[in-house]
């Protein structure tokens, strides 16, 4: 979240890079778990500020009733 404050928005995105690396690497592991299911929302959560369209439709594919922004 600091870095959102003070618009490092090249940190915040190779972060979120880091976090989907990690989902990919626990789902080929693990297989889609419920806690993969959750990282996989949390991510498109904290994607929504940053690429609001792409976060809505990855949203809509996962299933996830309602808009993201709500």
């Amino acid at each position: 979240s600091q870095d959102m404050e003070r618009f490092s928005f090249n940190t915040v995105v190779a972060a979120l890079m880091e976090l989907s690396n990690t989902l990919q690497r626990t789902r080929a592991e693990l297989g889609a778990t419920d806690a993969w299911r959750e990282g996989r929302e949390a991510l498109l959560l904290m994607l929504a500020p940053l690429a609001p369209h792409v976060a809505e439709e990855c949203w809509e594919v996962i299933g996830r009733p309602f808009s993201i922004h709500q």
